[in-house]
């Protein structure tokens, strides 16, 4: 450090033979008024090595102890100090990236349909080609910035990232003339409001317009198929040796504009390759011409001849229907409900309130003398019924935590890496499926510097316990000390409700946690206890 301040050793060694004689001189030599000696030395007291101390000296003295300068500090005092690098540069940059990825997107779009002159499928394709543009150079990070970049800064700023998507950006011709707005970006924000100034149209995500395209197409092409099956039964006729399912397609302008009805209709109809089939309804231009002409009565229920499902006050339906198909319709209607998830401010990391955990009673004695009896956690209604209803359940509550998650942080559906997102809004041609059920949490995302990750827990009422798998476990505790992680659990309580709530509950790994969030039964259970809203004790 005094190498660092350009303070000279002079009179050191005689005072440092305790704390109190160095705490005295570096108060009358060393310390700036940024960095009183007590606290100097207290903060290089917890510090492991040079590179922690060299972070804990940038957090005081700013860009006076930034990485390189630290670093020339260390090569002064002899070949026995390495130099240090941000081992985190990667992460962070990529951090950065992810942040940015939507105004990206609108970017993209600006630059793709900047010609009017050129054809809308062509404009798709330049669209791809540019928005591609921060995805490549992720793909090349650990080589690019495991040399110069990770010893440049303690933390990757938000300027140098843009500095050098504005260069990879103008390696593009049609890209060039627009990549003004990345110079000078210090913050996303400041993104965000240089393409404003540009014009540049930030809404609606070009994203969401894909996957609203291929869900609509996705519903057209199910009518289609069974509309060719009803014919066939009406016809008493078999389907054509041909008339295998081909798959079908939008092309690159999806992202670009919502398609019209005709056109997703007529090549929904190509998802049938009965010639016979396709000669009948050439002339058809929706699903109801369609239906009139071939004869064919719309079937009761989205394709079922049974019963509307009866639904109890909990709205759990009977018989359960664990169908792609229904779970893709449920989340169109909560996707246009006007009110999200009630819940607190999590984007600001408010928790919610909790209460001390009651004292446990005194076990129930053993039954016959035995030694089991041990006390469990209470049970949940998910537990009984339907042998689909836990599924049901949890995918429900996961679409629930999309839309909480979406209201607070502004996520999309690509935060979403659980492996029932699949199954609820199935990934683009040539989207990267980064889905598993082996991450330890649901969503993933970056929001203000900080990478998220949520487990979800549903429940049809309110219980305050639920369960954590092993593999959920073992990331809450990896990502517990992470500086610029957050591992979180977002408990959905009325899960089949319109208006669910939600609670945003801390990693209980993290210092202070276990006193509210208590771990039963190998550390598996998880228990709670809100604050009674009329004040009254717990149970």
């Amino acid at each position: 450090m005094l190498e660092l301040l350009g303070v000279s050793h002079e009179g050191l060694d005689d005072a440092a033979k305790d704390a109190v004689g160095l705490t005295v001189w570096l108060s009358e030599n060393a310390a700036s008024a940024r960095w009183p000696a007590e606290e100097l030395l207290a903060d290089a007291r917890e510090c492991y090595d040079d590179f922690e101390m060299g972070f804990r000296a940038w957090r005081v003295l700013g860009d006076d102890a930034e990485l390189p300068k630290w670093n020339a500090a260390l090569s002064a005092l002899g070949d026995r100090y390495e130099q240090v690098g941000n081992v985190q540069a990667e992460a962070q940059a990529k951090r950065r990236l992810d942040e940015a990825a939507r105004w990206q997107r609108a970017f993209a779009r600006h630059v793709a349909t900047a010609d009017a002159g050129v054809s809308i499928v062509d404009q798709g394709r330049l669209f791809l080609k540019v928005n591609a543009v921060p995805e490549r150079w992720a793909k090349g990070l650990s080589g690019h910035l495991g040399g110069a970049w990770s010893r440049e800064w303690w933390r990757v700023p938000v300027a140098a990232v843009f500095d050098e998507l504005r260069a990879r950006h103008e390696k593009i011709e049609e890209a060039g003339p627009h990549v003004g707005v990345f110079e000078g970006v210090t913050s996303i924000g400041g993104f965000r409001s240089a393409l404003e100034r540009l014009g540049v149209a930030l809404e609606p995500d070009p994203l969401e317009v894909a996957r609203g395209n291929q869900r609509r197409l996705d519903k057209a092409v199910r009518g289609v198929r069974e509309t060719y099956q009803a014919w066939l039964k009406k016809e008493d006729s078999e389907p054509a040796s041909s008339a295998s399912e081909p798959e079908v397609r939008l092309d690159d302008s999806m992202y670009l504009r919502e398609w019209p009805e005709d056109d997703l209709f007529e090549r929904a109809k190509l998802a049938v390759a009965d010639r016979d089939f396709q000669d009948a309804v050439a002339g058809c231009t929706d699903m109801e011409a369609m239906r009139r002409e071939l004869d064919i009565q719309p079937r009761i229920n989205g394709g079922r001849t049974d019963p509307a499902p009866r639904r109890d006050v909990a709205g759990v339906p009977e018989p359960v229907d664990s169908s792609d198909e229904n779970y893709r319709n449920i989340f169109e209607r909560l996707e246009e409900l006007s009110e999200p998830p009630d819940g607190p401010d999590a984007d600001l990391d408010e928790m919610t309130p909790l209460r001390d955990p009651v004292p446990d009673p005194p076990p129930d004695p053993p039954p016959n003398g035995g030694t089991e009896g041990a006390r469990r956690g209470p049970k949940t209604g998910h537990l009984h019924g339907s042998p689909h209803l836990p599924e049901f359940i949890g995918i429900i509550g996961e679409m629930q935590a999309f839309r909480f998650l979406k209201d607070k942080f502004g996520i999309d559906v690509s935060a979403w890496v659980s492996e029932f997102r699949n199954r609820i809004v199935p990934l683009l041609d040539g989207e990267k499926d980064m889905t598993s059920d082996s991450h330890g949490y649901d969503f993933r995302f970056t929001h203000r510097g900080k990478t998220w990750c949520v487990e979800v827990k549903a429940t049809t009422g309110d219980d305050t316990s639920f369960e954590l798998s092993s593999g959920e476990l073992a990331a809450a505790s990896r990502i517990a000390p992470g500086k610029d992680e957050r591992w979180r659990i977002l408990r959905v309580r009325g899960a089949l409700s319109e208006r669910p709530v939600c609670d945003w509950l801390p990693n209980p790994f993290e210092p202070g946690a276990g006193e509210q969030l208590r771990l039963r039964q190998g550390g598996v259970t998880v228990e709670y206890t809100l604050p009674d809203p009329a004040g009254r004790p717990g149970p």
